[in-house]
């Protein structure tokens, strides 16, 4: 395959993705696309192009088989320690008392929308739904909304299984392993209650638009995308912030991996500085509040959160949207 067509394929990748496909990833991409070329019998990797580039039924469905190739899955429960500590200890106590002081000057019933973006096989929207079953105590008296969304289908697929392997509970309390999962052989299944309290969904967050009602992706009080971004495109981390920003209710947090927003303007977020990690608050425009024109504002308050991104050894890397590794 020549330079000009592989380069048309990252284009077209990036465009409908958001991944980025680095020099070295090229040789490797090329062998994906012939791989799926022989998979469909197609001779040329210009009819292939074509392809992908069609409205038909035909390239919606190649282009879910693309992805699964070019992307794999690895995540486990409660990862990065720090970030679900201050979620567990600040961010999620914050918002669940705000719902709590509604309910009694209002006598409505508490709501929370808790959104994973880029979920991978589960564990951190079910993590997520572990965090609120300790935190509630009344839950059957919330409305509670846990959604996991990713763009490969397989690992969706295997999250509403919702069975893993020890290796996914390395960082978690064995009692709490205990408590809400079962163990079979040698592996664990999450409690049913617990399953069915997380939602699943296929979303691409560089080509779909949210929010969307349809979806029930809207006024959401938490959005966790994290080890996403740092395989994206810098134009796509900027329209996909943008869709988090009108996704979230003002006040409504968003956190990401250390360091993935590297270079993006804040917009319509305010960078909150924890010694776990920044988190970023949606502005409420109603009260005038002051938005970070650019999170390398804090830079000298916490270096670390807006470092140049370290990739990966080839290894360690993340995969899918919740961590990609291209072409390993």
């Amino acid at each position: 395959m020549n330079d000009a067509l592989i380069h048309l394929f990252i284009q077209l990748i990036s465009s409908r993705i958001g991944l980025q496909v680095r020099p070295q990833d090229r040789t490797a991409l090329s062998q994906k696309i012939l791989t799926r070329m022989k998979a469909i019998k197609l001779a040329l990797p210009e009819k292939y192009y074509q392809l992908l580039t069609d409205r038909s039924l035909e390239s919606q469905k190649e282009w879910r088989q693309l992805v699964l190739l070019v992307t794999t899955n690895e995540s486990y429960f409660m990862r990065d320690k720090g970030q679900f500590s201050l979620l567990e200890k600040v961010i999620l106590p914050e918002l669940i008392e705000q719902k709590i002081k509604l309910k009694k000057t209002l006598g409505i019933q508490p709501t929370l929308r808790l959104w994973s973006a880029g979920c991978s096989t589960g564990e951190e929207p079910y993590s997520l739904a572990i965090l609120l079953k300790q935190l509630i105590s009344d839950w059957s008296e919330w409305k509670i909304l846990v959604l996991g969304s990713d763009i490969n289908e397989a690992a969706l697929e295997k999250a509403k299984r919702g069975i893993y392997s020890e290796w996914s509970f390395r960082l978690v309390d064995s009692q709490v392993q205990s408590r809400y999962f079962k163990q079979h052989k040698n592996e664990w299944e999450i409690d049913v209650n617990l399953r069915h309290s997380v939602d699943f969904k296929s979303v691409n967050l560089v080509s779909e638009n949210f929010p969307n009602l349809y979806n029930n992706i809207y006024n959401m009080d938490l959005i966790v995308c994290r080890n996403v971004f740092v395989y994206f495109e810098a134009k796509y981390i900027s329209i996909a912030l943008k869709k988090f920003a009108q996704t979230l209710k003002p006040g409504g947090y968003l956190m990401t991996g250390h360091a993935e927003l590297h270079g993006q303007t804040a917009g319509e977020f305010k960078p909150k500085i924890f010694p776990e990690s920044v988190v970023y608050q949606r502005c409420d425009l109603q009260k005038n509040e002051f938005c970070a024109a650019d999170p390398a504002a804090v830079r000298e308050t916490l270096n670390l959160e807006f470092a140049e991104p370290i990739t990966p050894a080839a290894g360690d890397r993340p995969l899918t949207e919740k961590n990609h590794q291209l072409f390993c």
